[in-house]
């Protein structure tokens, strides 16, 4: 980042991407983080008394093989020429999060999913039924979780699930965390 933040400065307002071998902006930046809030020309005039003096001592060329931060940067710097160092770090936390947040939209978009719903990790793996003198009793087999569930008619299927209601093709079980009715078909 010290490497593309000199050229992101040298490149706006020397137009070169050679380094100066006099002055280490970043450097300073450190050494005075009282100024990282002060527009980054006022502090090469500042310390190098003027941009031109700053953009002769730009001596030593380098060739940086990933110049997308830089990019950025300059991208930043030629929008305003008064930004501080402070300045084009929260845009580059803000770019950060827009990348994130596009990426998000391209991934739900695409069908993915933050949450694997319970009939992504649950499977209604079969029923058995036995016939009793009082009826029919179900036994609902569900597999996930890396487990096997043999679960009857109030059973509890995990921690979270109680079984509500057997039929010959769904069970139905009650999230226990907020009463909604999850469904589990054969297939």
């Amino acid at each position: 980042m010290h490497v593309s933040f000199n050229q992101a400065v040298n490149s706006t307002f020397c137009h070169s991407i050679s380094l100066s071998t006099s002055f280490d902006i970043p450097d300073e930046l450190t050494a005075h983080a009282d100024e990282l809030d002060e527009p980054i020309a006022t502090l090469i005039v500042r310390r190098a008394g003027s941009i031109k003096t700053y953009c002769q001592s730009l001596r030593r060329p380098l060739v940086n093989n990933e110049n997308s931060l830089m990019l950025l940067m300059r991208t930043i710097l030629l929008a305003d020429a008064d930004v501080s160092a402070a300045g084009i770090g929260r845009t580059l936390s803000a770019a950060r999060l827009l990348i994130v947040l596009v990426l998000c939209v391209a991934l739900f978009s695409a069908g993915a999913s933050v949450f694997t719903g319970v009939s992504e990790t649950l499977r209604l793996s079969g029923i058995a039924e036995d016939r009793t003198p009082g009826g029919v009793v179900r036994t609902a087999i569900i597999s996930g979780r890396g487990q096997l569930f043999l679960a009857k008619q109030g059973d509890a299927v995990t921690d979270r699930y109680q079984v509500a209601r057997i039929s010959s093709e769904v069970v139905e079980l009650t999230d226990l965390t907020d009463g909604s009715l999850v469904r589990l078909a054969l297939k």
